[in-house]
Formats: structure tokens, C-alpha cells, sequence
């Protein structure tokens, strides 16, 4: 079921960012990217989203930050088919971080700001 509903709300304090991300689940790994990000999670575009609720282990690159964030997560929508609405209209996920590290929460909060000072100027 498509639970593509209410994350536009969400999209406030959203920047755009296209990383590659590797996703953990269940023993497995695979390889996606992102679509954009928040202080709070990101969306993942991918043709094999998981399930609303399942916990997974994400890794990626910011931008000008070779650190590697590495956050567990918890998989809140599904968008199971393309949506015209959405700005790339993938099928992925929309990812809560959890227990994410003090280093990971303050790369994503600079590159938030830096994303925000560039787009307002």
C-alpha cells in the first residue's frame, strides 16, 4: 500500500541531496540514493523500499565531508509507485534517523545551513 500521504507537510527544512547510500536490512545490503534530507531523516529513492516500521542501518557521504554518517533508522512512508507531485517522483522511502551520533547530527545540521545560506542568496 502507497502511504505517500502527509509528508508534504514534512518538507519544511528539506534540502535537495543526491548521495549515494547504502542501506542494511535483514542481513542484507544494497545500494540507492537519496532525494533529499532533514534534520530528522531523509528520503530514499529506490524500486525496493522496505516496510513502514522496519529498522535499517544507513550509510553515506555529505557533500564537501568525507566522514562517513552511518545512522540507524526507521522506514515511516513508502511511495510504492512514481508520483508526478513529488519533485523526482522516484519510488522510495521516506527514513527517520534514530540514535544518530553527535558528529553525524552536526554534519547534517552544516550542511543544512550551507545548503540554505546558497539557496537564499
Amino acid at each position: 500500500m502507497d502511504q505517500d500521504v502527509g509528508h508534504l507537510a514534512k518538507r519544511a527544512g528539506r534540502c535537495a541531496l543526491q548521495v549515494p547510500i547504502q542501506i542494511d536490512a535483514e542481513g542484507a545490503s544494497h545500494f540507492a540514493l537519496t532525494e533529499n534530507i532533514c534534520t530528522g531523516g531523509l528520503f530514499v529513492a529506490t524500486s525496493h523500499p522496505g516496510r513502514v516500521g522496519d529498522q535499517i542501518l544507513l550509510k553515506f557521504r555529505l557533500p564537501r565531508n568525507r566522514r562517513l554518517v552511518s545512522v540507524d533508522a526507521e522506514i515511516r512512508w513508502v511511495r510504492t509507485t512514481p508520483s508526478a507531485s513529488a519533485r523526482h517522483g522516484a519510488r522510495g522511502m521516506g527514513v527517520r534517523f534514530r540514535d544518530i551520533s553527535l558528529d553525524a547530527g552536526a554534519s547534517v545540521q552544516e550542511f543544512l545551513r550551507r545548503s540554505s545560506a546558497t539557496t537564499s542568496e
